[in-house]
Protein backbone atom coordinates (compact mmCIF):
# COMPACT_ATOMS: atom_id res chain seq x y z
CA UNK A 1 0.00 0.00 0.00
CA UNK A 2 1.57 4.07 -1.05
CA UNK A 3 2.08 5.71 1.87
CA UNK A 4 -0.70 8.90 1.86
CA UNK A 5 1.37 12.24 1.72
CA UNK A 6 0.37 15.26 3.25
CA UNK A 7 2.29 18.29 2.70
CA UNK A 8 2.55 20.37 5.79
CA UNK A 9 3.15 24.67 5.27
CA UNK A 10 3.72 27.16 8.25
CA UNK A 11 4.59 30.99 7.89
CA UNK A 12 4.02 34.31 9.55
CA UNK A 13 2.14 36.89 7.90
CA UNK A 14 0.39 36.02 4.08
CA UNK A 15 3.59 36.50 1.58
CA UNK A 16 4.66 32.62 1.57
CA UNK A 17 5.54 29.58 3.81
CA UNK A 18 8.43 30.09 6.06
CA UNK A 19 8.67 26.20 6.23
CA UNK A 20 7.41 23.11 4.34
CA UNK A 21 7.33 19.48 4.97
CA UNK A 22 6.10 16.27 3.55
CA UNK A 23 4.38 13.83 6.59
CA UNK A 24 3.58 10.24 5.50
CA UNK A 25 0.73 8.58 6.82
CA UNK A 26 -0.74 4.69 6.56
CA UNK A 27 -4.13 5.68 5.93
CA UNK A 28 -6.22 8.31 5.03
CA UNK A 29 -8.10 8.78 8.08
CA UNK A 30 -5.14 9.11 10.12
CA UNK A 31 -3.62 12.22 7.23
CA UNK A 32 -7.58 13.92 7.62
CA UNK A 33 -7.54 13.48 11.26
CA UNK A 34 -3.76 14.73 11.47
CA UNK A 35 -4.98 17.86 8.66
CA UNK A 36 -7.63 18.93 10.94
CA UNK A 37 -5.26 19.25 14.28
CA UNK A 38 -2.41 21.10 12.55
CA UNK A 39 -4.66 23.41 10.06
CA UNK A 40 -4.63 26.75 11.56
CA UNK A 41 -5.14 30.07 9.19
CA UNK A 42 -6.32 32.35 11.58
CA UNK A 43 -3.32 32.70 14.13
CA UNK A 44 0.05 34.68 13.57
CA UNK A 45 1.94 31.99 12.71
CA UNK A 46 -0.43 29.70 10.71
CA UNK A 47 -0.46 26.62 9.65
CA UNK A 48 -2.27 24.81 6.21
CA UNK A 49 -1.66 20.65 5.12
CA UNK A 50 -3.35 18.98 2.97
CA UNK A 51 -3.05 15.69 1.34
CA UNK A 52 -0.96 15.77 -2.34
CA UNK A 53 -0.22 12.74 -4.81
CA UNK A 54 3.21 11.53 -5.76
CA UNK A 55 4.97 14.25 -8.14
CA UNK A 56 1.92 16.30 -8.03
CA UNK A 57 2.74 20.36 -8.53
CA UNK A 58 1.82 22.64 -5.82
CA UNK A 59 1.02 25.89 -6.89
CA UNK A 60 1.53 28.58 -4.82
CA UNK A 61 -1.18 29.64 -2.63
CA UNK A 62 -0.50 32.04 0.33
CA UNK A 63 -1.24 35.35 0.40
CA UNK A 64 -4.85 33.51 -1.18
CA UNK A 65 -6.98 33.03 2.32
Amino acid sequence: MKPIIVIVARGKGREGADSIKPVLFDTKEEAEKYIKSVNDLESKYWTYAEIVSNGQLIEPWYGKF
